[in-house]
């Protein structure tokens, strides 16, 4: 196995063993079930995000329990898949940093907060995590391969990275200005790959394209509808500025600890510096700044509101932005590879004090109790309503873990009750009320009750609650479900 394998290897077995200590349930904001949830039809869009993450999280599922294990497993995979095309991009174009050794440029980016604690949220933001990597390795190899064959994958790669994201714009227009300012990039010009290129991308996103007409561009609403106007601009742009500081830091640390070894703390403090400032604006500069650049005057100019998540895919990059401006700055490959061994033992030491830092405070996260409550809730269905229920309606992303961790036939509507062309079947309306101890007022009860009043259904209601229980939670907090079960719709007589 190469070094860079047993690099990629040790990151996921150590990520996936880490998350699975210190995180009994999934994001929060419940991305991670909306994007399961998006994969059950495989349709070409959604409300929200156009589709690829919830075809991979579709597919992945065809074959893997739900669970969440298998969950973290995917959002780490879907991380090496991405630093494999940065072990790509080293390997396969050393040009890009003449004498310098792989393997640092592999480790940074592995060190970086978006292919290691950040990984493991699975959602669109993600998923690019995956494919910009490999979108610019097969573009560079266009400009420097003779025949389509490269270019056609350019446009294969950039049309999913769309998929992924619209968002993906700033790296499609990176690649046309870089393809248009370097003399590779015009010579390819002059062929007729470029526009296999095109042609490639086009058809590949065209089934979205059609679909996005068809739905009234739903996907374009909600994109355009988070942008916010408020007094926070000035300082999102200082946060969003920053973040690449903030989620390079670990590979900083260990860049300048290989440097101090070879020529002290003055040496390494002055090769960190460096690392920042560019040396040339050459291809390396361009890939990395302009993503950035594009992204902070769509800040500024309002056309979007500046979000850290969407920092993820712009550092991929960074590393080799990094050595090469210390091109003169000797960096030891072994005290790399011994501090990325180090920060791996760290983090699997750590995780599990965390998880119980996590469940010693009572995080809300950590204790609400998805999994027990959707086998508890079909356990609980009235046997006198008929077969098992085929819908969940009600807020999300809870109603999804019905369906997750439970019986995937059930499909996920939304709140207040299904749409009219789904009342024949039995279902549920599931009504979470929070923790006990708050009392938390919402008004799914109501909404459940005037769906209930405006059809003629035999109905069953149920309250429960439900608390998490072992080893690994050391408070008790029951959290209150009002369930609705709901009969076949009762013949016309």
């Amino acid at each position: 196995m190469s070094v860079a394998a047993r690099i990629i290897v040790l990151h996921v077995i150590a990520w996936l063993v880490a998350r699975s200590l210190s995180d009994p349930s999934l994001d929060p904001y419940g991305d991670m079930l909306e994007t399961w949830h998006w994969g059950q039809t495989f349709s070409l869009g959604s409300d929200k995000h156009p589709p690829l993450s919830g075809w991979v999280a579709g597919l992945w599922f065809l074959i893997f329990p739900t669970s969440n294990v298998a969950y973290y497993l995917l959002a780490y995979l879907n991380a090496a898949v991405g630093l494999l095309g940065v072990n790509a991009l080293v390997h396969r174009l050393p040009g890009m940093l003449p004498g310098r050794d792989p393997v640092p440029v592999l480790i940074c980016a592995a060190m970086m907060l978006p292919f290691s604690v950040l990984a493991v949220k699975f959602n669109a933001n993600a998923i690019l995590m995956s494919v910009w990597p490999w979108l610019i390795y097969c573009f560079l190899r266009a400009l420097t391969e003779p025949g389509v064959r490269f270019s056609i994958l350019t446009g294969l790669l950039g049309a999913l990275a769309m998929l992924g994201k619209y968002f993906s714009i700033v790296v499609l227009l990176t690649l046309f200005v870089v393809s248009v300012t370097t003399p590779m990039g015009r010579q390819w010009w002059r062929t007729p790959a470029p526009w296999a290129a095109l042609v490639t991308g086009f058809v590949v996103f065209a089934p979205h394209l059609v679909w996005l007409v068809a739905n009234g561009g739903t996907t374009l609403s909600y994109a355009f509808a988070q942008n916010e106007v408020d007094s926070e601009g000035g300082r999102r742009f200082i946060r969003f500025l920053l973040l690449p500081l903030a989620f390079g830091l670990p590979a900083l640390v260990l860049l300048t600890m290989a440097t101090w070894q070879r020529g002290g703390v003055r040496s390494a403090l002055m090769a960190v510096l460096q690392a920042w400032i560019p040396r040339d604006y050459g291809m390396i500069t361009q890939l990395t700044l302009l993503p950035w650049v594009l992204t902070l005057i769509c800040g500024v100019t309002g056309l979007v509101t500046l979000s850290s998540p969407w920092a993820l895919p712009l550092l991929i990059m960074m590393p080799f932005y990094w050595l090469q401006n210390l091109r003169r700055a000797p960096i030891s490959p072994m005290i790399m590879a011994r501090g990325f061994q180090a920060w791996l033992c760290a983090i699997l030491l750590v995780s599990p004090l965390y998880g119980f830092y996590e469940s010693m405070r009572g995080s809300d996260n950590y204790y609400v109790p998805r999994q027990e409550a959707a086998k508890l809730i079909a356990d609980q269905w009235p046997p006198e309503l008929g077969r098992s229920p085929s819908w969940v309606a009600g807020p999300w992303p809870e109603i999804v873990s019905l369906s997750f961790y439970g019986d995937q036939a059930i499909a996920a509507i939304d709140a207040g009750g299904p749409t009219d062309t789904e009342t024949s079947e039995p279902g549920v309306i599931l009504c979470p009320m929070g923790f006990v101890e708050r009392n938390l007022a919402s008004p799914c009860p109501d909404q459940a009750a005037a769906w209930l009043s405006r059809h003629d259904r035999e109905s069953r209601f149920l309250m429960l609650e439900v608390a998490r229980s072992g080893f690994r939670f050391l408070h008790h907090r029951p959290y209150r479900y009002q369930v609705y079960y709901v009969g076949h719709q009762r013949p016309v007589e």
